[in-house]
């Protein structure tokens, strides 16, 4: 409906300019979120990854670890044999969650390199390092030998 039929409320200077505050007010929320979003981004992005963990020196087992962010959250299992990472399962959620797909070639070297001193994937830095987030956070929970 335009307003300007039977029974409608004509639209007085007061009412355009009321649908015109909700306008900016909607805009300006949603770019602050996208602000937060970005903030969020460099953050994981500048994350320093422990990669003095030594694999060699935790007890076999399975361990879990998480790492959040803009939504995304990640969530590492991790299997320790014979002092080495043996495997990776890793699980995304959040609506961007394919997009870790890029990242996936990740997983392989750091079970190859035994270590978290792997580089990042081209074009996939935030994800990666999200994913070497939880990896790390997996390889925390693990005790001594």
């Amino acid at each position: 409906m335009s307003g300007t039929g039977a029974g409608a409320a004509p639209r007085t200077p007061w009412r355009r300019a009321r649908s015109a505050a909700f306008i900016t007010v909607g805009a300006l929320a949603l770019s602050l979120a996208s602000c937060a979003g970005l903030a969020e981004q460099e953050a994981t992005r500048a994350l320093e990854i422990d990669i003095a963990i030594d694999p060699t020196a935790l007890r076999d087992g399975v361990y879990s670890g998480a790492y959040a962010y803009s939504g995304l959250s990640y969530t590492a299992t991790v299997t320790l044999s014979g002092g080495r990472i043996a495997d990776i399962v890793l699980d995304s959620t959040g609506p961007e969650a394919p997009r870790e797909a890029w990242a996936l070639p990740l997983v392989p070297r750091v079970i190859a390199e035994n270590s978290l001193d792997v580089e990042v994937v081209a074009g996939a830095t935030t994800s990666s390092k999200a994913i070497l987030k939880a990896i790390e956070n997996a390889l925390r929970k693990a005790p001594l030998r």
